[in-house]
């Protein structure tokens, strides 16, 4: 894409904030779940319609932001984690017994959010306790998770629950804990191309 070399006026025109500029380690020895969470919390202070947070490749860890939350990325209304590929690759640190990404509102709900181009790892022969899921999303209408892979969480790799009309292309998810994309209450989703293989249980794919 390219987006590393855009200035950062253009950055604010296109409602992009990349990672890198928020501290985020490409190499994996830091934990990026502040820089992550920096870079979230600018595109909401612009009041970001169609927030872009942008993740070059690389491998990046995460472990608790803060007490008492039960993941590492809360994602809000109105904004997409965009990658390259599995290149973009989102690790759960060792012995850290969480879901890496919520979407941040269960109770009023979100809108117009999702994960594309993006690799999501549980890390689970690392984590070996707990049955924590590794992606989840939780009354939202207008989800879109595009080219995306979720493996090795020690729950679900994916969770869908209390949703309207989610779109998910080519989302992959293997080698979980329990299903791979496991549903509920789910109104009107379209699912394209996607697969789940080698999960302890499988309800969709």
């Amino acid at each position: 894409m390219g987006y590393e070399g855009i200035s950062t006026g253009i950055y604010n025109y296109l409602q992009i904030a990349n990672v890198l500029d928020f501290n985020a380690d490409p190499k994996g020895n830091l934990s990026c779940s502040r820089p992550f969470e920096d870079a979230i919390q600018y595109l909401v202070s612009v009041k970001a319609v169609n927030g872009i947070v942008w993740v070059p490749a690389g491998t990046y860890v995460f472990r608790e932001l803060r007490n008492n939350l039960s993941c590492c990325i809360q994602l809000p209304s109105n904004i997409t984690i965009l990658g390259v590929g599995p290149a973009s690759h989102l690790r759960l640190a060792n012995d850290t017994f969480l879901s890496l990404i919520y979407n941040s509102n269960f109770s009023a709900g979100n809108t117009n959010c999702g994960l594309k181009n993006i690799r999501v790892n549980g890390n689970r022969l690392n984590n070996a306790s707990g049955s924590a899921d590794g992606v989840v999303f939780n009354n939202v209408a207008d989800l879109i998770l595009e080219d995306v892979v979720i493996d090795n969480c020690r729950g679900d790799g994916l969770w869908l629950d209390s949703l309207e009309t989610p779109r998910l292309t080519r989302v992959y998810s293997h080698d979980n804990g329990r299903n791979g994309i496991g549903t509920s209450n789910v109104r009107f989703p379209q699912f394209t191309d996607c697969r789940t293989i080698d999960n302890a249980r499988t309800t969709a794919g």
